[in-house]
């Protein structure tokens, strides 16, 4: 599976380095992005396969790096933060999807995310300006992705500005609007100039049945088919192996419970700042909207996005594990296993 659809990125690359355009000449329902980007490497470098793995490990590695950075700005131990790398580490090479654009999609949803968390800690808005243009660029790779994250971060920023004390709730509702006016006007400015140029020069009806269509219904009720897989029927350790990769769609579901118990306590909010909090009520926010993709088609390949938020989130959760109830201790511990 994970090499088909390695192939299908490489193939539409290909094309693309040709003059070709997606969704008009060839089928697609990714976004442009993870094309336009390995022709680019094509043009410089030539066109060699191994790019594609590059691309892959480069977006991992500051995925990683982004992952310390945020475990250490919340949880404030920097063991913690790279517990939360090699975890994460772990579930992207389990899963082995080389070239999809999930993995660029998350690379930037992350650093959108230190963005955040950094105007929060400082106040300044260009942090929140950075953001928005780094999710515009989601858009380009992963629009549902985008979606998800864009909802989770007017979560994060309702809870920091509305949550916060001291200041009159009509300053707090006019500094949330100017915040999300201001994310939402660099995605626009961003993606505006892309979709409209792709719109331009691409029918609306094949853009619209490839990447809306054919993702939420045709695409559904395939996955739904009674598929026989070989590999899991011919030993015992493969069946075992199959339900263990269909079951782990519902993992990213213990976290969040974790998060939330340990967020809703007083004691746990009183004693860290209010930015901080605000960071992991985002960290949650995200960990509840990313399995959101992986409803259609529950594996291990698709709900490793979710897994990386969800070791992040733990990790820090870990590190702050002293302000946490005897119940929300068991959750993480229970989390953790």
């Amino acid at each position: 599976m994970t090499v088909y659809d390695e192939g299908l990125v490489l193939y539409g690359a290909l094309k693309v380095f040709h003059g070709e355009l997606p969704y008009r000449d060839f089928w697609s329902f990714y976004g442009p992005g993870q094309y336009y980007l390995l022709a680019l490497l094509f043009h410089i470098f030539g066109v060699f396969a191994f790019l594609g793995r590059a691309i892959f490990i480069a977006t991992m590695l500051v995925s990683l790096l982004v992952a310390v950075k945020l475990a250490w700005l919340l949880g404030g131990r920097r063991l913690f933060g790279l517990l939360a790398a090699l975890t994460a580490l772990v579930w992207v090479a389990a899963a082995g999807t080389y070239l999809y654009p999930i993995h660029p999609a998350l690379c930037l949803i992350l650093m959108a995310t230190l963005c955040l968390v950094r105007h929060w800690q400082r106040g300044t808005t260009r942090w929140i300006a950075i953001a928005g243009v780094l999710i515009g660029v989601t858009v380009l790779f992963r629009h549902d992705m985008a979606m998800y994250s864009v909802l989770a971060i007017c979560a994060g920023e309702g809870f920091y500005h509305l949550g916060a004390s001291g200041r009159p709730i009509r300053f707090r509702y006019q500094e949330l609007l100017r915040d999300v006016s201001v994310l939402t006007g660099c995605i626009l400015i961003v993606a505006g100039p892309v979709i409209l140029l792709l719109l331009q020069h691409v029918p609306v009806a094949d853009i619209r049945y490839q990447m809306f269509y054919i993702p939420s219904k045709i695409y559904p009720g395939m996955r739904h088919l009674p598929f026989f897989d070989f590999t899991p029927g011919l030993s015992f350790a493969g069946r075992i192996r199959y339900g263990v990769d269909q079951s782990f769609v519902l993992v990213p579901i213990l976290v969040p419970i974790a998060a939330a118990s340990c967020l809703v306590q007083k004691e746990w909010k009183g004693r860290q700042s209010h930015w901080q909090v605000s960071g992991y009520v985002l960290l949650l926010c995200l960990a509840l909207v990313m399995p959101i993709g992986a409803i259609v088609r529950p594996d291990l390949a698709h709900v490793v996005s979710a897994l990386l938020i969800d070791s992040l989130l733990l990790a820090s959760l870990a590190a702050r594990w002293n302000l946490s109830t005897r119940v929300g201790q068991a959750i993480i511990v229970g989390a953790t296993v």
